[in-house]
């Protein structure tokens, strides 16, 4: 632990462990991801987005374990994910708001996704060179049902009308 917690003062707070085998009801297993960061660290970037870094991470499906939190610090949490994505959304909205038009002349679900889900990408250099190039639109096509599912409300909120489902493009 305070190994760990040294770690967690560089860069943007997190530990973060890529390749964990993760024991399923089934009895088998899962590959998975996961990190440990402080409260302070995890609210001031999902609020303020000081590094994108975990903020990022969490605009796209996740599952949070803050079993061991108290409730007051879950509600807290929960409200900065969610004030997070409304953020992600807004930023895409802005960026694709003049560029991607559908035939209708509407901005379309899948340049919103894709606009929301590069926000953290933008300046990682590994992007391209140790990175898939298409990593972005992997992600947005493999999850797109849990994606629209996340945005859509945060869209009606905001006053936005979103189709329903997103077509995806032949060849994608």
């Amino acid at each position: 632990p305070t190994v760990i917690a040294g770690l967690q003062r560089w860069g943007p707070g997190l530990y973060y462990n890529p390749s964990v085998s993760v024991p399923t009801t089934d009895g088998g297993s899962v590959k998975s991801k996961y990190g440990v960061i402080s409260e302070t660290a995890l609210l001031r970037d999902l609020l303020h987005w000081d590094s994108l870094y975990i903020a990022g991470r969490l605009h796209k499906p996740c599952v949070i374990d803050h079993r061991s939190a108290s409730e007051d610090l879950r509600s807290r949490i929960d409200a900065a994910v969610v004030a997070n994505r409304r953020a992600a959304l807004s930023a895409a909205l802005l960026l694709e708001g003049g560029h991607t038009r559908d035939p209708k002349g509407e901005v379309s679900l899948l340049s919103l996704l894709t606009a929301a889900m590069s926000l953290s990408y933008g300046g990682d250099v590994r992007v391209g060179i140790a990175e898939n190039p298409r990593k972005v639109s992997n992600i947005v096509l493999a999850q797109h049902r849990l994606l629209t599912g996340i945005y859509a409300p945060i869209a009606a909120e905001l006053g936005v009308e979103i189709p329903p489902a997103l077509p995806i493009p032949e060849g994608a």
